[in-house]
């Protein structure tokens, strides 16, 4: 837990020498992860969406408070649930060169997830209880490219991770626990975004499809987002 806290108290201490995520301007931003789908092995897809309210401080630094539901397993025989979280988000923006835009992420979350599933057809299925804090982090470059008016994309490439703790965990239908409290897991991967900025009622906005890649194990993961953020 020290780990996560400082690793977030890190974001925000970053010099104040850039800009804000979308924006030159101070002030308060909404953002919607409308639609998530995330395929994960062979159990079908994660579907789901993220709310985040924040603030932008004008220097380069942002902080946002974020919620997320999604509904797992679907298009799958095997598995069936759902989880949530809540969660503290913060960044920083900088330019280090005309029209190049770099960034470092991280979000701190609560998750908690229930599902039912069965690891192979002759097998009884198996009930699911867990909560648990992660970390996630990524540090990203992209490029501003104007299209036309005030409407530009920014393809952007990086890397991210991520790192959760199990708190607790209930489980049904096996011999003992599938993992025990205090376990830790990571991941590593890949991530490309490709922002589309434009000004909307006089305010910056923007449409952000982003996609990761990574491996859980033996296991490839990989999951487009498609979020809408607008400043005020």
């Amino acid at each position: 837990m020290r780990f996560v806290l400082s690793a977030l108290l890190l974001v925000l201490a970053l010099p104040a020498t850039a800009q804000s995520q979308f924006s030159e301007e101070e002030g308060a931003f909404l953002t919607f992860e409308e639609f998530t789908l995330q395929r994960a092995g062979s159990d079908g897809w994660n579907g789901g969406g993220e709310v985040g309210v924040g603030w932008r401080f004008g220097n380069g630094a942002d902080v946002a408070l974020t919620g997320s539901y999604s509904a797992l397993g679907l298009g799958s025989d095997q598995r069936d649930g759902s989880s949530w979280s809540l969660g503290l988000a913060s960044g920083y923006t900088l330019r280090p060169a005309p029209r190049t835009v770099a960034r470092v992420q991280g979000l701190v979350a609560y998750r908690s997830q229930g599902a039912t599933f069965q690891e192979t057809q002759q097998q009884p299925f198996v009930d699911y209880d867990g909560a648990a804090v992660g970390l996630d982090l990524s540090a990203t470059v992209g490029y501003d490219v104007p299209v036309a008016g005030s409407f530009s994309v920014r393809p952007t490439v990086g890397v991210f991770g991520q790192a959760n703790q199990l708190l607790s965990i209930e489980s049904s239908g096996v011999q003992g626990s599938l993992r025990e409290a205090g376990d830790w897991r990571t991941n590593l991967g890949l991530q490309v975004e490709a922002p589309v900025t434009f000004r909307l009622f006089g305010t910056d906005a923007a449409i952000v499809p982003a996609y990761r890649s990574s491996r859980v194990g033996n296991w490839p993961v990989s999951g487009g987002t498609l979020g809408f953020r607008i400043n005020f």
